[in-house]
């Protein structure tokens, strides 16, 4: 069925300076993975929203938080432990990569 995506996006763009993100993690298998990760996420973001798809038995996690700048939010980006991709203002995936995809590059180099 999939392993576990995340995409994140800055908030307010045009009206705002400040570096708040918000994250959704999809494709969540069982409850007890969604326990594990939603406890871990709560300890860094506010969580304000969650969701389950009955078909296909998988969760999903909406969150935001705050970052003092750019840096911040890479270093926690790339450090994220599942694939996660950031989109710009139109809704298109940046070139970044970040999460896994972010330590799969530094292996192999």
């Amino acid at each position: 069925m999939g392993e576990i995506k995340a995409s994140a996006w800055k908030e307010d763009y045009r009206y705002s300076d400040s570096y708040r993100y918000r994250l959704q993690i999809d494709n969540i298998p069982g409850k007890r993975n969604f326990r594990r990760l939603l406890k871990e996420i709560e300890k860094e973001w506010r969580v304000y929203g969650d969701g389950f798809n009955q078909k296909a038995e998988r969760f999903t996690i909406l969150a935001t938080k705050d970052f003092n700048s750019l840096e911040e939010w890479l270093e926690w980006a790339r450090n994220f432990s599942y694939n996660l991709v950031e989109y710009n203002r139109n809704d298109e995936p940046k070139s970044i990569r970040l999460g896994s995809n972010y330590r799969k590059r530094l292996i192999s180099e």
